[in-house]
């Protein structure tokens, strides 16, 4: 950022857990951070254990033993207090019997203790956050976890209760970098260091790198996309650009999440299965959703309406579907709305529900309803 920045006084605070990013010039002197003393230690654990300052008196020998095994580092503090909250005395002798095993230098060792004591569908959701959804709203990551199997909502109070997520800013996951990287070396670990075994790709080179491979990856379940020039599907190539086909998509038959945020063409034509589109609302750079001949289609979500730069969408031939969300008509980027072979202009017209939106709509921008391509 360069001092000029920075108003007369003003003092920059770096924090690291690698000393070599504080070895430059422009940093004028460091300091290490010690661990916490003990009182401070018991005061932070009974917080997270107890819900107050102190322990319980029936408990202060067991809370002391805890404190010790923690070895002063707040976030074992908090993981551990959480783990043994609301635990019979049984309990917390088995669970520290457990921790006093592990070296005391090992953090991440003590951490996967509370990660082992989650169900599967607990673990599921744990590792999907710690591979993709840090910083993302809790409410639109809901929707892509079946609720019916995996009860998301749930999970996540219990990983919150448990310390091994938070959420800020009223609706933000938020996770530790140590318990992060304890997510994603758990799923190195079960693929044998093998990305094409790994059951999550979070990293964008390797996930392009297995879409080049001429065989299936029925392991990989989620692929993170995400390039610093945009990202193309079958339509339009740029060589500066990364770009694959569906056919390469079809090699992951288990594919489940796939994030890509600055893609602009999202092909799902022939979908015949897809009943409902899915949220948009995590693509904002997406120009040309198209959806021809899907033809269970029914609904088309109403995050639509939030792609700004929407130019074309096209559900030529989705027989199954009478309407759009209204937002679609408001969009002031949209030229090309194609819709023959469905009810939907039928019903823009007709149906009074609709009242004059469209043609309001129509008279801000040059929206035309079309069959084919100009």
């Amino acid at each position: 950022m360069g001092h000029n920045w920075f108003g007369e006084g003003s003092k920059v605070i770096i924090t690291s857990r690698n000393k070599q990013v504080l070895n430059i010039p422009e940093v004028d002197w460091t300091y290490e951070l010690n661990c916490m003393d003990f009182d401070k230690s018991l005061q932070l654990f009974s917080t997270h254990a107890f819900r107050r300052d102190r322990p319980l008196d029936d408990y202060l020998a067991h809370s002391k033993k805890a404190v010790g095994i923690a070895g002063g580092l707040p976030l074992a503090l908090e993981v551990i207090g959480s783990l043994l909250s609301c635990k019979s005395k049984e309990k917390w002798d088995a669970i520290l019997k457990k921790l006093e095993k592990v070296p005391h230098e090992e953090v991440s060792s003590k951490l996967k203790i509370s990660y082992e004591a989650l169900d599967d569908r607990q673990r599921h959701i744990f590792l999907d956050v710690a591979c993709f959804f840090i910083g993302c709203d809790k409410e639109m990551v809901i929707h892509m976890w079946d609720e019916t199997k995996l009860f998301p909502e749930e999970a996540l109070e219990v990983l919150q209760h448990m310390s091994l997520i938070k959420i800020i800013r009223k609706s933000e996951l938020w996770m530790h970098d140590l318990i992060r990287d304890l997510g994603r070396e758990i799923i190195r670990q079960d693929s044998n260091m093998a990305t094409e075994k790994q059951t999550r790709v979070w990293d964008a080179d390797d996930a392009l790198d297995l879409l080049r491979r001429n065989q299936k990856k029925k392991q990989v379940e989620t692929l993170g996309l995400w390039f610093r020039h945009g990202l193309w599907f079958r339509w339009f190539r740029h060589e500066a650009e990364p770009y694959f086909t569906d056919e390469d998509l079809m090699r992951f038959p288990n594919l489940r999440f796939l994030r890509a945020e600055s893609l602009k063409v999202l092909i799902m034509s022939r979908c015949c299965r897809l009943v409902r589109t899915p949220d948009f609302s995590g693509l904002a750079n997406l120009e040309r959703p198209i959806m021809q001949d899907c033809t269970s289609l029914v609904k088309v979500d109403e995050s639509v309406g939030q792609l700004q730069r929407l130019v074309v969408l096209d559900v030529r031939f989705c027989s199954q579907l009478r309407d759009l969300p209204n937002e679609v008509y408001m969009l002031k980027s949209l030229k090309e709305l194609l819709v023959e072979g469905t009810l939907v202009e039928h019903n823009v017209s007709s149906n009074p529900s609709y009242g004059s939106l469209p043609e309001k709509a129509l008279s801000r921008h040059p929206l035309k309803m079309a069959s084919r391509y100009t």
